[in-house]
C-alpha cells in the first residue's frame, strides 16, 4: 500500500513538470495578456488555436492578435501563422537544429515620431511606445558589465544553430516624421534552407518584397516589386543570383513621372575579397517610360548589356569592363522652349542651384555660430603635429576610373526623336528616325579615349531623306583642351529645307519656299588641325528675303547682295552647287568663305562679260538675247495643278494618271527639277491645315518615286516640297 502511494507521488512529481512544460505556451500568453492589457485601455491579446509538443519539437500559434485601440500604431496587429519545428534531441549537444520556420500573415505599423516629453525620438509599435536613443553613458556601463562578465567566464563550446528551412512572411506599414518623412507599405516573403552558424556550407534563398503607397517628404510617391534568388557562400565572403526589379512607378513634384516594367540581372557574382569584383552575365531593361502616359519625354523598350564586371584593384583604382550594349524601341521627345532651353532639364538646373544656394547658407550659419572650444594639444610632444598631409593627400587623391564597353548599337525597328523647337520662327516640329546607331571599342581611361571609336549612324528625317556618317573619333589632350581626333564622312540626300525655315533666316535671312539640298563632307582630324571639303547641292530653290538685317550682316561677309549671289550660284537647272574647303586650327577653323568670294567674283565676271556682248555686239547681241528667252521658255513646262476634295484622304484615279503624264515628261528630261507647292482653302481652315497641306504634297512625291528616269535614278530626287499656304481652293500646283 506505501509503495502504491510513494509511486502515485513519484508519477505526480514527474508529470507535473511535463505538464507544465505543455501548459508553458498557455500560461505565457495568458501572462503576457494579463501584461499587455496594463499598457493601455482597451488593449488585449486574443490567440484562435495553439498546440505544444516539446519532445516532438513543434509549436504552431494561428490568429493572434493584439488589440491597442487609438495608438500611433493603428488599432491592432496581426499574426496569422507561427509554426516551428525542431530537433529536441540535439540540444544536449548544444545544437540549436530548427528543421522548419514558418511566419505568415504578421501585419504590423510602425511609427516614428519625435516625444513631447523627451528629447528622443520614439518608435510606436504593437501599441507600444519605444525610445530609440538612450543614455550613452548606460549603455557603456552595460557594456563595460558584460564584457567583464563574459571575460570572467570560463570558455565553454560554441553553441551551434542551423535552419534546415524557413519562410518568413510579414506585412508592414511605417509612417517616419524626420529624417526623413516617409511612409508606406513594406510587403516581404524571406524563404531559405540549409543555414548554418557559424556558416560551413551554401545558404539559397529567395526574397521578394513589394512596396506600395509610398511617400517620401510629400514630394516623391510610388512602388516597386523586387525579387532575388541567390547563394550565399560560406563565410558570406561570396554571393550569386539573380536581382529582379519590376512595376516600378516613381511620381515626383520636380520631375516627370517614371514607370519600368522589369530590370533583371541574371548571374550577378560579388566577393568581398581583395580584390573586390562584381560580375554579371547580363543587364536588361525592358519597358521604361519617363514622362506621361500620352505624350512620354522617353520610351525605351528594351535595353540589353551583355557580361558586364567591376573591379576596384586598389583604393583609388576602378575598372569597369562591359560587353555590347544593344536597345531598341527608343522613343525620345525633345521640346525647346522660346528662350532656347530643353523643359525638364531647365527646372533640374534652378533645383540644383536652389540646392546649392541652401547649402551655402547653412555653411554661413555654420560659420558664425560661436566659435568652438580648443582642442587640448598639451599631451603632443613639442616636435610632434597632427597628421594633416595624411588626410589632405587621401583627400585629394581621386579614383581613377577606366571604362571599356565592347558598343552600343540598335535593333528592331528604327527609333523615333520627336523634336519641336519653339525658339525659332516658324516652329520646328520634326520627328527624327534613327534607322541605324552603331558605337564601337569605346575604352576611356585617364580622362581620354585609349583608341578611336567607330561608328556607323543613320538618320531619317521623312521617307526620302537621309543622313549617313561612319568614321572614327578619338580624342587628344593639347595644352589645357581635349580636342577630337580621326576622320569620318557625312552624306545628307534630300533634305526638304522648308520645316527649318527659323533657321534659315537666322543664318541668312531667308526663307526658302521650296528646295532640297544634298551634302557630301570628308573630313579629316588630325592634332587639333582641320582639312576636308564639303560639297553641296541645293536643288530647286527659291528664296524668300525675312530678315534685312541679317541678309546686310551676310552681304558684307560675301561682299556683294546675297540674292545676286544666289543668282549667280545657280546653274542652267536652278541649281545651286558649291564646294566649300575646310581647313585651319580647331579653335579658329576656316570655312571657305574666301574661296566662296573668289567663285561669286569669276560668276560676276563671266556674267558682267555677257551682259556687255549682247549690248556692244549689235545685231549678235540681239541673237543672243533671243537664244536665251526661248530656252528659258523651252525648259518652263506648265503643268495642271492637282485639285483635292476637302476631306480626301488618298490620291484618286484621275489623280494618278494625271501624275503618270508628269512622270513621263520627268523621265525624259532628266535636267527637270519639279516643285509640288501645296495649297489649303483658307474658308473654314483648322488650326492644322498646313500639315493636311503638306501632307497631299507627299502623297505626289511618294507616287513619283516610284518611277525612275533614264539615267535610272529615283525621281523622287527631283520632287521639291514647297511651304503650304492659304488660297481660295485646296490643290497642288506643279512647276518646273
Amino acid at each position: 500500500m506505501r509503495a502504491r502511494l510513494w509511486l502515485t507521488v513519484l508519477a505526480c512529481v514527474l508529470a507535473l513538470p511535463l505538464l507544465l512544460l505543455f501548459l508553458a505556451p498557455g500560461l505565457g500568453l495568458w501572462w503576457v495578456d494579463r501584461w499587455y492589457q496594463q499598457q493601455g485601455e482597451g488593449y488585449r491579446l486574443e490567440a484562435g488555436r495553439w498546440t505544444f509538443s516539446p519532445f516532438a519539437g513543434e509549436l504552431t500559434l494561428t490568429q493572434l492578435q493584439l488589440h491597442h485601440p487609438g495608438h500611433a500604431s493603428g488599432d491592432e496587429t496581426r499574426l496569422q501563422q507561427l509554426n516551428l519545428q525542431w530537433n529536441t534531441a540535439q540540444l544536449w549537444q548544444r545544437h540549436v537544429q530548427v528543421e522548419s520556420l514558418l511566419l505568415q500573415g504578421l501585419q504590423v505599423e510602425l511609427r516614428q515620431h519625435p516625444n513631447d516629453a523627451s528629447s528622443a525620438d520614439q518608435l510606436s509599435v504593437a501599441g507600444l511606445s519605444i525610445p530609440m536613443a538612450g543614455q550613452g553613458s548606460d549603455s557603456k556601463a552595460d557594456t563595460n558589465t558584460k564584457q567583464q562578465d563574459v571575460s570572467s567566464a570560463e570558455p565553454a563550446e560554441p553553441w551551434r544553430i542551423s535552419v534546415e528551412q524557413w519562410q518568413i512572411e510579414p506585412v508592414l506599414r511605417w509612417q517616419a516624421e524626420q529624417a526623413p518623412a516617409s511612409q508606406g507599405r513594406l510587403q516581404l516573403s524571406f524563404s531559405g534552407e540549409d543555414f548554418t552558424w557559424p556558416m560551413t556550407k551554401p545558404v539559397p534563398h529567395r526574397l521578394q518584397l513589394q512596396l506600395s503607397d509610398v511617400a517620401v517628404k510629400d514630394r516623391v510617391s510610388g512602388e516597386l516589386a523586387l525579387q532575388v534568388d541567390g547563394l550565399l557562400a560560406a563565410g558570406m565572403q561570396q554571393w550569386q543570383g539573380d536581382i529582379t526589379l519590376s512595376d516600378v512607378s516613381l511620381h515626383s513634384l520636380s520631375a516627370p513621372p517614371l514607370t519600368l516594367q522589369q530590370l533583371h540581372l541574371q548571374q550577378l557574382q560579388w566577393q568581398q575579397d581583395k580584390p573586390q569584383a562584381l560580375q554579371l552575365a547580363t543587364l536588361q531593361l525592358q519597358q521604361l517610360s519617363i514622362g506621361g502616359e500620352d505624350s512620354p519625354l522617353l520610351r525605351l523598350e528594351q535595353y540589353l548589356i551583355d557580361q558586364l564586371q567591376f573591379n576596384q584593384p586598389q583604393l583609388n583604382q576602378l575598372q569597369l569592363q562591359t560587353g555590347w550594349h544593344d536597345y531598341q524601341g527608343l522613343q525620345l521627345t525633345v521640346l525647346i522652349d522660346e528662350s532656347g532651353a530643353i523643359e525638364g532639364l531647365a527646372a533640374e538646373t534652378e533645383q540644383v542651384a536652389s540646392a546649392a544656394e541652401n547649402g551655402n547658407k547653412e555653411k554661413a550659419a555654420d560659420h558664425s555660430s560661436p566659435e568652438p572650444a580648443k582642442s587640448d594639444t598639451s599631451g603632443l610632444k613639442p616636435d610632434a603635429q597632427p597628421d594633416v598631409q595624411s588626410e589632405t593627400s587621401d583627400s585629394q587623391a581621386e579614383s581613377e576610373l577606366s571604362v571599356s564597353i565592347a558598343g552600343l548599337r540598335q535593333q528592331g525597328d528604327a527609333s523615333m526623336i520627336h523634336l519641336t523647337d519653339a525658339s525659332v520662327s516658324p516652329q520646328l516640329q520634326q520627328n527624327i528616325a534613327i534607322r541605324q546607331w552603331q558605337l564601337a571599342d569605346v575604352n576611356w581611361q585617364a580622362g581620354a579615349l585609349q583608341q578611336p571609336i567607330q561608328f556607323d549612324i543613320e538618320l531619317a528625317l521623312d521617307d526620302y531623306n537621309r543622313i549617313r556618317s561612319q568614321g572614327q573619333l578619338s580624342t587628344i589632350v593639347r595644352g589645357d583642351s581635349t580636342y577630337p581626333q580621326g576622320q569620318f564622312t557625312v552624306n545628307v540626300e534630300q533634305l526638304n529645307l522648308v520645316p527649318y525655315n527659323g533657321y534659315l533666316a537666322q543664318a541668312m535671312g531667308y526663307h526658302v519656299a521650296h528646295g532640297q539640298l544634298n551634302v557630301s563632307a570628308d573630313i579629316e582630324l588630325d592634332q587639333g588641325q582641320l582639312d576636308g571639303t564639303v560639297d553641296t547641292l541645293l536643288r530647286n530653290a527659291r528664296f524668300e528675303p525675312e530678315d534685312d538685317a541679317v541678309i546686310d550682316r551676310v552681304s558684307k561677309q560675301i561682299a556683294m547682295p546675297v540674292d545676286t549671289a544666289l543668282s549667280l550660284l545657280r546653274d542652267d537647272s536652278g541649281n545651286i552647287r558649291l564646294e566649300v574647303p575646310l581647313s585651319g586650327d580647331l579653335s579658329n577653323p576656316d570655312v571657305g568663305l574666301s574661296d566662296l568670294t573668289k567663285q561669286l567674283s569669276t560668276l560676276a565676271l563671266r556674267t558682267a562679260t555677257m551682259h556687255y556682248l549682247k549690248q556692244s555686239l549689235v545685231p549678235y547681241g540681239t541673237l543672243l538675247s533671243l537664244a536665251d528667252y526661248a530656252s528659258s521658255q523651252l525648259m518652263a513646262i506648265r503643268l495642271d495643278a492637282v485639285e483635292f476634295e476637302a476631306e480626301q484622304a488618298a490620291l484618286t484615279d484621275q489623280q494618278r494618271e494625271q501624275l503618270d503624264k508628269v512622270a513621263a515628261i520627268l523621265q525624259q528630261k532628266t535636267e527637270l527639277e519639279l516643285k509640288a507647292c501645296p495649297l489649303f482653302a483658307s474658308d473654314n481652315a483648322p488650326d492644322d491645315w498646313a500639315a493636311m497641306a503638306s501632307q497631299r504634297a507627299s502623297w505626289i512625291k511618294q507616287y513619283l518615286a516610284a518611277f525612275n528616269d533614264d539615267n535610272d535614278d529615283s525621281l523622287a530626287a527631283r520632287v521639291s516640297l514647297c511651304k503650304p499656304e492659304l488660297a481660295d481652293k485646296h490643290q497642288v500646283v506643279l512647276g518646273v
